[in-house]
């Protein structure tokens, strides 16, 4: 699941690894919670960014479940220089321009931000991680990462930069919304179950 609303977030500004929680995001993160209240599951995997694990002491505390940091959940690494900024100046822009352009590179980075193949080797790695583990996890980590995960557990190794590129603004993922994979006896892949459900937020 992605963690709830900063109020970074909200202004559509660039954030840093400790940007907490605004009020509308804790209030988000209790109504996440108070769906696990009848859910059994094994583990709690957490991206180590203060808004992650604030969502996850939500479900902590509903659960008792200790939640489990993990580094390769964090949200892709965009350039320092980009903290606090609107994603809406001319300087932003023209870094998502030259991202884009040089998208199949490995060795292209912007400054100190990460590309593609960056974020996509750290998802591999956590899949990793995860064929170690027996029983059900559940992950708080960022939108861009769990729009990677999506697109690699549908596409496997053919998704490519180009695909990402493509197809990577076209995706919603809610704050605080839960996408759920499958791992199925006898499959050898991993399974799309279901995407970006906030019934939590149903009225």
């Amino acid at each position: 699941m992605r963690h709830g609303e900063t109020d970074l977030n909200a202004k559509n500004m660039g954030q840093s690894p400790d940007t907490p929680l605004s009020q509308v995001g804790r209030e988000q993160a209790q109504l996440l919670a108070d769906r696990f209240v009848e859910i059994d599951f094994d583990h709690l995997l957490v991206s180590d960014f203060a808004r992650t694990t604030e969502t996850a002491q939500f479900i902590t505390d509903v659960t008792k479940k200790q939640p489990e940091y993990l580094p390769l959940l964090r949200e892709l690494r965009r350039p320092a220089q980009f903290i606090g900024v609107s994603y809406d100046t001319d300087e932003y822009r023209d870094y998502l321009k030259q991202t884009d352009l040089n998208v199949t590179d490995p060795d292209w980075h912007y400054d100190d931000g990460e590309n593609f193949f960056d974020v996509l080797k750290r998802i591999k790695s956590f899949f990793a991680e995860l064929e170690k583990i027996e029983g059900d996890c559940v992950v708080v980590t960022h939108k861009r990462f769990v729009v990677m995960m999506t697109m690699f557990v549908m596409l496997g190794e053919k998704f490519t930069p180009e695909v990402w590129r493509d197809g990577k603004d076209s995706v919603i993922v809610c704050n605080t919304a839960i996408t759920t994979i499958v791992k199925e006896e006898g499959y050898q892949g991993w399974k799309l179950h279901t995407f970006n459900d906030h019934a939590h937020f149903a009225e």
